[in-house]
């Protein structure tokens, strides 16, 4: 009933009677969304939702936003005489966002916080709930392109720089990511020249940065820090300008619109040295973090890392020293809270691409055990979860490359590790186990590990060796043979012939049999 119901809504605010049932539309689809990101699964049949109804939703929403743009016109542009149905969608929007420009854009007879919380509401569910349950989406593709078009991308930079009202900003922030959004993303022309146009023509990344230091909103700063990780991971040339971008921040003292995580001392910013401030803000901030299940601080930082990660900061990360303090600090948080954990994987990936310099700083700060406590929980939900999918594999493999990554240039770290793998009270017993395999035979032929007791992090990790997803297999295995010194002989002791034999085949010590991958 979602399109349903928001036509309906939207049918009694065009009729001048309140906006009552779009606020109550708006609160029911949140509620909504809300249960699915808990992991509710709500099924929608082919025969519900069809998709001229679908796609009537979104052509109303259009129609009733560029209706409160031509409110706030007037007379100004009463002129061309606009077909708010026929007339072409991009050219329609371009005339009158064009004309709104040219008179000031004006925000004031416009009652935009229930429409356009309305239309970032309806994105997201076609986005999250809709359309995967959906096979054939031409309709619906074809009507949501009125929200894409060039026009309308640039209408909601010009609202987030107008607003003031924090949530309504963080509305048209909300609209301007899911209007961005592509679960896969698309490198085809269109979205390519849309993602050049915000960040040449409308200098995205100085105007969303500007709006950052200017708020205090942790819900706020989250959303416009997912815009710019959108953006980011979405078109590659993004990655390269955004270091390049500096903003001025004015003197607190002449300017109270500054944020208080803005630095007294900062008189022009980097977005690394904004998202900086904002990473140690969001930590050492009240309440403790990471606060209450309301409270949006992890959402903020996984954002920020996420977007490091597409910036490929960790190439630099031995350079920046505040900035490996901090992530430090994100390492060695709990493993209960499940956001910490999100927040401490989201920083592990962040490593991935850092120098093996960074070992020594992760042993100085005693960051290396928060690495092993996360790398045990980590291997023990992927083997408890029912699913052998790619979502498994994005939060274990970071950890493992990380580990093997450092392990293989740092001898200092490498033992660390061994010595949780294989703790030294249990080598004098495996050694004499070693001793009598080789009475009946010199060569390591036994099929099974010699000592792995069920429960440990070795047994656990050995059971990955033959994990179906191949990633996961192939990164567990390279992380054993440097923890055994790449020695065929004691790998094959440590887990056994039948676990070790793929990846003793891809190092030439073994030959797999000829259907073995079939």
């Amino acid at each position: 009933d979602v399109p349903a119901l928001l036509i309906a809504a939207l049918d009694e605010s065009s009729a001048g009677t309140g906006n009552d049932k779009l606020d109550e539309w708006n609160d029911t689809v949140e509620e909504l969304l809300l249960s699915l990101s808990g992991g509710a699964k709500i099924e929608i049949k082919a025969s519900e939702e069809p998709a001229e109804v679908v796609a009537n939703a979104v052509n109303r929403l259009h129609q009733n936003l560029l209706q409160e743009i031509l409110k706030e016109v007037g007379d100004g542009i009463c002129n061309h005489n606009f077909d708010l149905v026929g007339e072409p969608y991009n050219e329609q929007s371009r005339l009158i966002v064009e004309k709104w420009k040219e008179s000031g854009m004006p925000t004031a007879a416009g009652d935009w916080d229930p429409l356009c919380r309305a239309c970032k509401n309806f994105l997201r569910w076609l986005l999250q709930s809709y359309m995967p349950s959906r096979r054939r989406l031409t309709q619906e593709l074809e009507a949501i392109q009125k929200f894409k078009s060039i026009p309308m991308l640039e209408f909601y930079l010009c609202l987030i720089d107008k607003f003031e009202k924090t949530e309504l900003v963080r509305h048209v922030a909300n609209l301007l990511f899911y209007s961005t959004f592509n679960p896969i993303p698309a490198n085809d022309e269109k979205t390519n020249k849309a993602f050049d146009f915000l960040i040449n023509e409308c200098n995205f990344f100085t105007r969303i940065m500007e709006k950052l230091i200017a708020t205090d909103s942790i819900p706020l700063c989250t959303v416009l820090s997912r815009n710019i990780h959108n953006v980011v991971a979405s078109y590659a040339p993004a990655a390269k300008l955004l270091p390049e971008i500096r903003v001025v921040v004015a003197a607190k003292e002449s300017d109270s619109s500054c944020a208080g995580w803005v630095s007294e001392s900062a008189q022009d910013l980097s977005y690394l040295q904004l998202s900086q401030s904002l990473l140690e803000f969001s930590i050492t901030t009240t309440p403790p973090f990471p606060g209450d299940e309301s409270d949006l601080r992890c959402e903020l930082i996984q954002e920020i890392l996420r977007t490091f990660y597409a910036m490929q900061v960790g190439l630099s990360l031995h350079n920046e020293g505040r900035l490996m303090t901090t992530i430090c600090q994100l390492l060695k948080l709990d493993c209960v809270d499940k956001r910490c954990i999100e927040c401490k994987g989201s920083a592990v990936s962040v490593l991935m691409d850092s120098s093996s310099e960074l070992a020594r700083i992760l042993q100085e700060n005693d960051a290396v055990s928060s690495l092993l406590d996360l790398l045990n929980l980590q291997v023990s939900n992927t083997l408890g979860s029912t699913q052998v999918d790619d979502t498994g594999a994005a939060a274990l493999i970071p950890i493992l490359v990380v580990l093997y990554k450092f392990c293989q240039n740092s001898a200092d770290f490498r033992e660390l590790i061994k010595s949780a793998v294989f703790p030294a009270q249990d080598e004098e017993y495996f050694r004499g186990l070693i001793q009598e395999e080789k009475k009946t035979n010199p060569k390591a032929t036994n099929m099974s590990p010699l000592d792995a007791p069920e429960g440990t992090l070795r047994h656990k990790m050995i059971k990955l060796l033959t994990w179906p997803q191949g990633h996961i297999k192939r990164f567990s295995g390279e992380l054993f043979w440097i923890l055994c010194d790449s020695d065929s002989q004691e790998f094959v002791y440590r887990v056994g012939m039948g676990n070790g034999v793929p990846l003793l085949s891809m190092k030439g010590f073994a030959e797999m049999p000829a259907n073995a991958y079939s």
